[in-house]
């Protein structure tokens, strides 16, 4: 069972990239490849990120770029997350050597709202209250109205 769910996931995962593509360039965007992938949790946009730092908001039903914007100049996207309204997105950026901060994007307007912290991935509670960031030294969890640090995680456990 365990390896049906990853085969789905990787089949998913691909036929998003190829849908990105295929928007992508019926909407004369030359960007290669998506490098992340991310879905809102009613399916009805997806956010993709490219290895030049572009980000995409796409309406999944009518295949077309809502939103595009750069985050991060000329360094790739790693991993997005949007929250469960769709209303904001976090960007986690390639290492390349260096640790970068995750960023928190407004997905109408495409502003940067905040760096959050150095880190490599980020994910939002299933309310959306909180997001939690992963980096170096463990995991911060922040309120995802304020942006305050709630409580931060390192690797022998809790830290307040």
């Amino acid at each position: 069972m365990r390896r049906a769910v990853r085969f789905h996931h990787g089949l998913l995962a691909g036929m998003l990239g190829v849908l990105v593509a295929s928007v992508s360039a019926q909407n004369g965007a030359r960007l290669g490849p998506a490098t992340s992938i991310a879905l809102n949790p009613s399916g009805t946009r997806v956010a993709a990120g490219f290895s030049d730092g572009t980000i995409q908001i796409l309406d999944g039903q009518m295949r077309t770029v809502v939103r595009q914007f750069r985050g991060e100049p000329g360094v790739g996207v790693s991993q997005l997350a949007i929250s469960p309204d769709g209303r904001r997105i976090a960007v986690a950026y390639e290492l390349r050597g260096t640790w970068r901060n995750v960023r928190l994007f407004d997905t109408q307007s495409g502003r940067e709202l905040r760096a959050m912290g150095i880190g490599a991935a980020a994910a939002f509670s299933p309310d959306g209250k909180m997001i939690a960031v992963g980096g170096p030294g463990g995991v911060v969890i922040l309120d995802a109205n304020s942006l305050q640090v709630l409580q931060r995680l390192d690797q022998g456990g809790l830290v307040l």
